[in-house]
């Protein structure tokens, strides 16, 4: 009975002492890969805009969504990982050339309109205070991707 009363007077200390402090331990706090908490200016979202070569644009539609959400967070790790190294920036870049390639293919695989691709846009959309901003990050031609 005594050994019960002991635990639970332990376990309370440490909550409330987890409580004052604000620290992350495991059990006795929420757990981090739901806790945290974005900012507006922290979500990005990359998608890939398709031209061809009479400047008609066209965003990529794949069949299945899950491979729009993939390649989204391809590109995301890509350009969060961007630093001012020329080997590092090298390393990146091709793995770009690798995801759009993927692209490329799934495209040719799925492809009902027989829309000619000359160029991807690698697009980067933010939240901001009162609008959503489309930028182009990149900007790759077909040729360039495959050689």
């Amino acid at each position: 009975m005594i050994l019960s009363f002991v635990f639970f007077f332990a376990v309370i200390f440490v909550l409330a002492f987890i409580t004052y402090k604000g620290i992350e331990f495991y059990p006795f706090s929420s757990f981090p890969m739901f806790s945290n908490y974005l900012e507006k200016e922290q979500i990005k979202i990359y998608r890939i805009l398709l031209k061809n070569d009479l400047g008609q644009v066209e965003w990529w539609n794949p069949r299945f969504d899950r491979y729009q959400i993939y390649i989204g967070s391809e590109l995301k790790k890509c350009y969060s990982t961007l630093d001012s190294q020329i080997v590092n920036r090298a390393i990146i870049n091709l793995n770009k050339k690798k995801i759009l390639r993927f692209v490329h293919e799934m495209i040719i695989c799925d492809n009902v309109n027989d829309f000619k691709i000359d160029t991807f846009e690698i697009i980067e959309r933010k939240k901001t205070e009162n609008c959503i901003v489309e930028v182009t990050v990149d900007v790759f031609r077909l040729e360039e991707l495959l050689k």
